[in-house]
């Protein structure tokens, strides 16, 4: 307990009065501190003030204790002035700050467990080397998306209209793209997104969440949609069982040599790795305010070069060769960098009943402070 002084105090200063407990408070960090006013009201923001000015010890079972205490002060709804006070919202957004790992997983159903990144290493049949089928393939009419590889961050991106075999040419061989004619130079990525979301999502189609959309019906790339789908769910749907999470989209990611930038998906994500090589990199959820996805802009981050090295000290990054999956958790950010010529097919999993609810007790108290002051991301 805290003494607050009290009008009832005798001569010699022993308390006599009622004290306030603070059972629902950080151990450590406010017992003992004194309170010298005699109406002390020890709500939350106080007891974040009194954290904050205190030079408790780094200790596990302290931070343990903040982090809770933290979770259910911020999950007031709707939040009070108290719960959002600056000093709660300062306390609160530098909890919780473990260093990211990825582990090897026998299942999907072990890492959807463990809700931490996993590695599961030749889960699923890799593409063929020839991803056209002749000359009707080639002429295929897509758009891929070009924007600049050498920036992790928020920016613009261009829709590039060009043939199937085009895209596949450019990928093998990026020397043979005119840099004039690109809007980024030679840092310029072509990338082609193919997806299902339309079929979820009808409001996606044609934009950059699905820039090819319903419109394509026939042709190689569906039949490429097809065979990643058949893939996937091969491993997913047995080893899910009465988890309760349902199929969403699949989406499926052919380019060369680019660098997606740092992202958040608020789905439970799977990559499967279906031909090349990929590095992938993921970020604890606490980075968050390092990172500072932009709310507007594909969650790319917005952190400056000092914040985007601090995040990058707490991330961890794999490999993964054709064949290989990856689990990545609910709003852990991720970056991916092909090594060579890559086919990528990402399926996500979802909740039909409770996902808003899934969702939100998902969520940090540094995400959800982050999301208090700049806007909701999931």
């Amino acid at each position: 307990t805290v003494a607050a002084r009290h009008p009832d105090v005798g001569v010699d200063g022993a308390c006599r009065a009622a004290t306030a407990s603070c059972a629902h408070a950080p151990g450590g960090l406010v017992d003992g501190v004194p309170v010298d006013a005699c109406d002390f009201h020890l709500n939350d923001t106080s007891l974040a003030r009194i954290a904050l000015g205190a030079r408790a010890p780094v200790a596990s079972q302290v931070s343990k204790a903040l982090e809770t205490w933290c979770d259910r002060t911020l999950r007031r709804a709707p939040y009070d002035a108290d719960s959002a006070s600056v000093q709660v919202r300062r306390l609160c957004r530098g909890t919780s700050r473990p260093r990211a790992s990825i582990a090897e997983a026998k299942d999907i159903g072990e890492a959807l467990l463990s809700k931490k990144p996993a590695v599961l290493r030749n889960v699923v049949k890799p593409f063929a080397e020839d991803l056209s089928r002749g000359p009707d393939d080639d002429a295929t009419r897509v758009v891929a998306m070009a924007y600049d590889r050498a920036r992790n961050a928020a920016q613009q991106i261009y829709s590039a209209p060009m043939t199937y075999g085009d895209f596949l040419a450019w990928s093998a061989k990026p020397e043979l793209l005119d840099e004039a004619t690109l809007p980024y130079g030679n840092t310029t990525a072509l990338y082609l997104l193919v997806t299902d979301r339309h079929r979820f999502q009808p409001e996606a189609s044609g934009t950059l969440a699905d820039p090819n959309g319903a419109a394509m019906r026939d042709g190689p790339l569906p039949r490429l949609l097809e065979e990643a789908d058949r893939a996937s769910r091969a491993v997913l749907e047995g080893a899910l069982g009465e988890s309760g999470f349902d199929l969403a989209w699949t989406s499926l990611r052919l380019g060369s040599a680019y660098a997606y930038p740092t992202h958040v998906d608020c789905y439970e994500n799977v990559i499967f790795q279906l031909r090349g090589r990929k590095n992938v990199t993921v970020y604890p959820p606490a980075t968050v305010w390092d990172l500072q996805p932009d709310i507007n802009h594909k969650h790319w981050p917005t952190g400056s070069p000092q914040e985007m090295a601090r995040a990058a000290r707490d991330a961890a990054t794999v490999e993964l060769q054709p064949g290989d999956a990856l689990y990545v958790p609910l709003m852990w950010p991720h970056s991916v960098q092909s090594v060579d010529a890559s086919v990528t097919s990402n399926k996500y999993l979802y909740l039909a009943e409770g996902w808003r609810g899934y969702i939100d007790r998902a969520k940090t108290a540094p995400w959800v402070v982050y999301e208090m002051e700049r806007g909701g991301l999931c």
